[in-house]
């Protein structure tokens, strides 16, 4: 009888066996799916951090590039109005230039007018002598 109680209760045990094992495993190929998405996941994550790295990087190249040209554009400027300051000194020295020009001028026409008028004497003075037959005036 006892034989017969242990067949009969292995038999009974025979579904929650089954169970068990289709239970076992559904919890295996879960454990494999979840193992997948969290290599998965793992993955993405390192896809990320280079990105993030590559971005980084990115933003670092593009501040130095901002750096080198507010360099260049502080340099530029600096240039730029030493230029300016050095085109007015060169105008004020022309301006300067041309004055003197025309006071060069002015002054050569007053020395022009007074050689002409000295020359008109002379000739007043010469011809009447030239007359006489006399060429010099003494």
């Amino acid at each position: 009888r006892a034989e017969h109680d242990k067949a009969q209760a292995a038999l009974e045990a025979e579904p929650f066996k089954a169970q068990a094992e289709r239970t076992r495993a559904e919890a295996d190929s879960s454990k494999r799916r979840l193992e997948e998405q969290v290599s998965k996941l793992l993955s993405d994550l390192e896809a990320l951090k280079r990105q993030n790295l590559q971005a980084y990087d990115a933003v670092n190249r593009l501040k130095g590039e901002k750096e080198a040209l507010q360099r260049d554009s502080d340099t530029t400027r600096h240039v730029l109005n030493a230029h300016e300051q050095a085109q007015a000194r060169t105008d004020g020295e022309k301006e300067m230039l041309n004055r003197m020009l025309d006071q060069y001028r002015a002054s050569q026409a007053t020395v022009d007018e007074d050689n002409q008028r000295k020359q008109r004497r002379i000739n007043e003075q010469v011809t009447p002598h030239r007359r006489n037959g006399i060429n010099h005036p003494d």
